[in-house]
């Protein structure tokens, strides 16, 4: 345990000097601070780990207590920036942001009667109000950095289709540590028989933010070369314009959304055009998944079929087909996502309004 101990101390103090170089480096930069700050934090509580299960804590007891669990809730949100700042090309935050931080300020406001204690009646307290007073922090920590990880997996798979590979990449590899070291310290919060088995825990991130943050520091135009996802294309505006109106003739006048086996490089050759161009007019211009335009175009046409008495003979899978669909499901999920109703609701609701 003392190699692992002197190991983490080292780390602490690499992890602080890269993260503060990436932010130092990058301060107006929204991607590169949060990761700054995030990897910062870790750094700082490691320092106050070590310092925690040492003499230095029954030396000098003054800071015992009063970081380790106002941290753990600084995580979710500084990381929830980063990933918004890729997914959605944010280089700010909102006021409405800083409700991100209410789970840090409640925590403060419930243990703040407990750090203005003197020091030993502080650190009587903490052993002998352990079960009941620190522990539920614990879990409520453990539960916040949980929920995080959801939701950071969650708006990386929906926004997903926008992203480039780099960037996807990237976001993952942070979200899979995060979901890591979320479930190492919520399993040694339920069964640690003590805060030095947290070393373990400390290990893996430090190896883990280590890396990225090497990789931030040795390399600081990274998170400049993935701000945008086409920073190669030479597409400008009116570019943009040009190919946005020759994809709507061609869903217009032709139709092309009924082709069943429809992508972005068939659409490009039609066109004439690079697929990353396509890519570009749909994520900066039309500002819309390919995928969800094509539906919407196919869930309109088949709006019209069923509505068509001459296609009453039709099965719902028919239409599907008919629309451009490739199978049931799909047309049913997309018609729903787009109208709200199904499309045999919709069909039944039509023939009731007909026969009216």
């Amino acid at each position: 345990m003392t190699i692992i101990r002197y190991f983490l101390l080292i780390q602490a103090f690499i992890i602080l000097f890269i993260s503060g170089g990436v932010f130092f480096k990058h301060s107006k930069n929204l991607k590169s601070w949060t990761i700054a700050f995030f990897s910062g934090i870790f750094g700082l509580e490691i320092l106050v780990f070590l310092y925690g299960t040492s003499k230095l804590s029954i030396i000098y007891p003054e800071f015992l207590g009063w970081f380790y669990f106002d941290m753990g809730f600084l995580y979710g949100p500084f990381l929830w920036f980063h990933f918004h700042s890729f997914i959605y090309d944010k280089n700010r935050y909102s006021k409405i942001d800083s409700l991100h931080f209410i789970a840090f300020v409640i925590t403060y406001i419930l243990i703040i009667d407990i750090l203005m204690l003197p020091n030993e009646e502080r650190l009587q307290y903490m052993r002998e109000r352990f079960l009941d007073q620190i522990m539920p922090i614990n879990y409520a920590r453990a539960i916040h950095q949980l929920l995080y990880a959801i939701a950071i997996i969650y708006i990386t798979k929906k926004n997903k289709a926008k992203l480039s590979s780099n960037v996807l990449v990237y976001l993952f590899t942070l979200a899979i540590i995060y979901i890591c070291s979320t479930l190492i310290i919520s399993f040694l919060t339920l069964f640690a028989d003590g805060w030095r088995q947290f070393a373990y825990y400390y290990l893996f991130n430090n190896i883990m933010i280590f890396v990225v943050g090497i990789i931030l520091y040795k390399n600081p135009q990274f998170l400049k070369e993935i701000k945008k996802k086409y920073s190669n294309s030479t597409l400008d505006h009116d570019d943009m314009v040009q190919i946005q109106k020759k994809i709507t003739n061609l869903f217009i006048y032709d139709s092309i959304f009924l082709k069943n086996d429809l992508t972005i490089r068939y659409l490009a050759e039609e066109l004439n055009v690079k697929p990353y161009q396509i890519s570009q007019t749909f994520s900066e211009f039309i500002q819309e998944n390919f995928n969800d335009y094509v539906n919407k175009h196919r869930v309109t046409y088949s709006q019209k079929l069923l509505k068509d008495t001459a296609y009453n003979i039709y099965k719902i899978e028919a239409i599907a087909t008919e629309s451009g669909f490739n199978n049931k499901v799909t047309f049913y999920k997309a018609f729903t996502k787009h109208t709200a109703t199904t499309p045999s609701k919709y069909r039944n609701l039509n023939k009731r309004k007909s026969k009216e």
